[in-house]
């Protein structure tokens, strides 16, 4: 009998001791679930590799200007999402920081992922001075610069429903682009009603403002003068909106002509050139390209 008694106390021992270790297995499993499912906000740190990764801002731009040129997306239906952020190398080695062509298995690489299905890639704009794609980062060293990401104009321009994710080693980390505090879509119209009045204001006070139908029919016309890397350029401006350029280098000669059209202060060429047009008058044309700004002067016809 006191057998019996014993063996019957052993397995009800048994099975609390089962129990509890499957509570102690679940309440671990739901742990790591809630681990995976944690998704980091705007100024949080992530922490991943050998890597801290900061999004400090967002938003959503149709073009991107540095000091010596602007960017487009190739797809006309396309907008840019810039987004500012600020990486420090925790390793011992200097590595890349999101290279043009990462391999999955060893480098570290980004997605924007827009209404929780469509995913993009960064954009490499060559020549941008703050592009923080496909750069070197010394160890327990920190650069800041911004990213960007081409996506299609009928996702919107809200950066709520977006998040980057950031992938090394296998590893993964989310941060969502809500913007915390964020204006109400009233404000916002408010804020933008405000903004339109004081560059009307501006436009109607202001003598030196021009509109891109005034700097159609100022730049109508020959202009000469210097331009990149020694060179010498003509231009032919015409009313509908052919043009012709002769570069010189030397004796070596080129000539192209296409379509040319203005959006505001930019003179963008079919061939694929866009242009600032700091000013235009007193028969001098000022054009900011990527390799500076060059004074044309007006040619006789």
């Amino acid at each position: 009998m006191k057998k019996i008694i014993t063996l019957i106390c052993v397995l009800c021992l048994s099975v609390c001791l089962s129990s509890c270790g499957e509570d102690a297995s679940n309440k671990d499993a739901s742990k790591e679930t809630e681990v995976k499912d944690t998704v980091l906000q705007i100024g949080d740190i992530a922490s991943l590799d050998d890597w801290e990764v900061v999004i400090e801002g967002a938003e959503v731009v149709q073009s991107v200007e540095d000091q010596f040129a602007v960017f487009t997306p190739e797809e006309t239906t396309d907008q840019y999402l810039e987004v500012s952020a600020s990486v420090k190398n925790k390793g011992s080695e200097r590595r890349i920081f999101s290279p043009y062509i990462p391999n999955e298995k060893t480098d570290t690489y980004l997605e924007l992922i827009c209404k929780e299905k469509y995913k993009y890639t960064p954009n490499t704009l060559l020549g941008y001075a703050d592009a923080l794609d496909n750069v070197s980062v010394d160890p327990l060293s920190t650069k800041t610069g911004k990213l960007h990401f081409a996506f299609p104009k009928e996702l919107g321009d809200s950066t709520d429903d977006m998040i980057v994710r950031i992938i090394s080693k296998g590893e993964k980390v989310e941060i969502s682009l809500k913007q915390v505090g964020s204006q109400t879509s009233q404000s916002k119209e408010t804020s933008q009603a405000t903004k339109t009045e004081k560059t009307s204001s501006k436009t109607v006070t202001s003598t030196n403002t021009t509109s891109s139908n005034n700097f159609t029919e100022q730049i109508v016309g020959m202009w000469a003068g210097n331009w990149m890397d020694g060179g010498h350029i003509e231009f032919q401006f015409l009313h509908n909106n052919d043009f012709y350029c002769d570069l010189y280098y030397g004796n070596d000669y080129n000539s192209t002509q296409g379509k040319y059209w203005l959006e505001g202060n930019q003179l963008n060429l079919d061939t694929g050139e866009t242009y600032t047009i700091k000013s235009v008058g007193n028969g001098i044309l000022k054009l900011k390209t990527y390799g500076g700004t060059y004074s044309l002067d007006r040619m006789a016809v």
